[in-house]
């Protein structure tokens, strides 16, 4: 078998030899598979054949193009996934519909920024045109100002020109703008009741003597007149009607007879105004002609209920959602909110809180008008002092706001140069009045006319009244917030309150001087108090006296409505709203065209 094997392949090599001898055409004999793979089969870069490399070629090329149609099949199919397409397979391959939600995620996220992109252009672009459009306005006005101021001028020097020709050419004797006239001859617009005005003014000024001028009355006078402006009406009537909305007993009445405190805290001016209201000249039935709508809400008083029913958080929560039915019933049942988006709506807000008590304020009833004894300038938000009323806190105890203890004369006053009896160290530590009050009594321990001392059983509310009217200042330092019901209590009974509160806003300021009622003392002076008030005079200290006479009646709040004094202090409160009239009712909900 061996034998036959090589013999064989002997044969068949031999006739492979035959058959690849060839002449070429000068008789040499050549190896044509030698020429051939030297010619044609080889390349001098490649030992493969032509023919192999050629068909390497068109499989790969043949795979790209399987590959490219099977992404592209894949891709459709995903379309078709995200479309929702069914193509009779009963089930889907997880990877397809993974592969589909890559796709369409991306194309989303593409998208995506492709709008925040264009807004964030357009945004840009807009904001460039309004700066270069407000500079603009800037220019074109400050260029239109200046032309008028330039007219203005040149008119008048020019009237002032012929008049000074006109006097000189008929030789009369005229008195030089802004200068006094001499003795002889006077001017004429001297003369009269204004001029006469006018003169003891400039003698006051220049610190001249005049014959008809005394200085020393008028000075008097001065120190301890503290009226800027009319306290209440000139001929005690306002000018102006309020409509009280008729809401349901329990956002007001029921809880008043239910709960007897909120009568005499001092947060029960929600009650006492609203009670006075109803029996007051300024009221009308008629919503057509009211300037002015009262909401009826006793929040304080309500959320005191609930925070003995169910915790303060709890109760914070449901409060809001009361605030909101009321609210809700007035937007509904009437057409005067929105007309102009409660700008004329009044909320009476008495505690510390402020607002705050209902969480929505912000979003609902911002532009309201708030009556608050919390005129607190730290709060931007919270007190707005151009549309919100600051009122005094409530003192119910007749002894004060009756005014009888200003009557017993013949007690001899100033036992005491400075007085605080009150909370001074809250479980919180120096977090409550800023730590203020804790520093004022390590500061004063020592000081023997000065009682600076915490509340105790031993000195009942009479004790308080009797120690507070026999001081001459009453030191109010703030407490969790500026104000303190201690200021007005310390009116009502003649002592000079001292406030020691940087942000406070004090009642009827535009009406009312308290430089010349009060001493205010900085809140980082805190502790040289003393000191400071040492250093005022006694002739200063009778007219703060003198001038707290006059005005204490503004921040006692009388029990009657049928018969209230006329300084007390819902007449003053509404003297105040009075000045937030409006004549036009318009807002953000209000169109017309005619």
């Amino acid at each position: 078998v061996g034998n036959s094997s090589a013999n064989h392949r002997r044969r068949k090599t031999s006739n492979e030899d035959e058959n690849d001898v060839t002449d070429d055409e000068n008789g040499t004999r050549r190896n044509a598979t030698t020429h051939a793979g030297r010619d044609v089969g080889t390349n001098s870069k490649s030992k493969k054949p032509l023919t192999r490399r050629l068909f390497l070629r068109g499989e790969k090329t043949n795979s790209n193009e399987r590959e490219t149609r099977k992404r592209r099949g894949r891709f459709l199919r995903a379309v078709q996934i995200g479309f929702g397409a069914d193509n009779g397979d009963e089930e889907e391959e997880e990877e397809e519909v993974k592969f589909a939600f890559k796709i369409f995620f991306g194309l989303f996220l593409l998208l995506i920024s492709v709008l925040l992109r264009s807004n964030a252009n357009d945004s840009y672009r807009w904001l460039e045109l309004e700066k270069k459009a407000e500079k603009e306005r800037f220019s074109s006005l400050r260029a239109e100002g200046a032309v008028k101021e330039l007219e203005k001028n040149m008119n008048e020097f020019i009237e002032t020109s012929l008049r000074e020709a006109k006097k000189e050419s008929a030789g009369e004797i005229r008195c030089p703008p802004k200068r006094k006239c001499p003795p002889k001859p006077t001017c004429e617009e001297e003369e009269g009741e204004e001029g006469s005005r006018r003169r003891r003014r400039n003698l006051l000024s220049s610190g001249e003597d005049g014959d008809d001028y005394q200085s020393s009355s008028s000075s008097n006078k001065a120190a301890d007149d503290p009226f800027l402006d009319d306290l209440i009406p000139k001929r005690g009537k306002h000018d102006f009607k309020i409509f009280v909305y008729d809401l349901k007993p329990e956002f007001n009445a029921d809880l008043a007879r239910d709960q007897p405190r909120c009568r005499t805290d001092q947060y029960g001016t929600e009650i006492r105004f609203h009670e006075n209201l109803l029996h007051h000249s300024v009221l009308t039935n008629d919503p057509e002609e009211a300037e002015f709508f009262f909401v009826p809400i006793y929040g304080e008083c309500y959320l005191f209920r609930e925070t003995q029913n169910s915790g303060t958080n709890n109760a914070m929560k449901v409060t809001n959602l009361w605030y909101r039915d009321a609210l809700k019933t007035i937007q509904t049942e009437y057409p005067y909110w929105n007309r102009t988006d409660g700008r004329d709506h009044v909320w009476s807000f008495p505690g510390a809180r402020g607002p705050h008590i209902f969480r929505d304020w912000k979003k609902l009833i911002k532009k309201s008008i708030f009556l608050t004894p919390e005129g607190d300038r730290s709060f931007g938000e919270q007190f707005n002092t151009w549309k919100d009323i600051v009122i005094p806190g409530l003192e119910p105890e007749k002894a004060f706001w009756s005014g009888s203890l200003r009557k017993q004369k013949e007690m001899k006053r100033a036992k005491t140069f400075a007085y605080f009896r009150g909370t001074i160290a809250n479980k919180l530590g120096k977090q409550y009045s800023k730590g203020i009050r804790i520093k004022m009594k390590e500061a004063f321990k020592d000081i023997k006319d000065v009682v600076f001392t915490e509340q105790h059983s031993s000195c009942d509310k009479t004790c308080y009244r009797e120690e507070m009217r026999a001081s001459t200042f009453c030191l109010c330092p703030r407490g969790w917030s500026p104000w303190t019901l201690r200021a007005y209590q310390a009116m009502m009974v003649g002592c000079i309150p001292v406030i020691i509160a940087d942000e406070i806003e004090l009642p009827y300021e535009n009406s009312l001087d308290w430089t010349k009622l009060s001493v205010k003392i900085a809140e980082v002076d805190a502790e040289k108090t003393i000191d400071i008030l040492k250093q005022i005079s006694k002739s200063e200290i009778r007219n703060k006296q003198k001038a707290i006479e006059k005005v204490w009646k503004s921040v006692a709040w009388g029990s009657n409505p049928k018969k209230l004094d006329p300084m007390d202090a819902m007449e003053c409160v509404l003297h105040e709203l009075g000045r937030k009239k409006r004549a036009m009712k318009a807002s953000t909900q209000t169109f017309w065209f005619e």
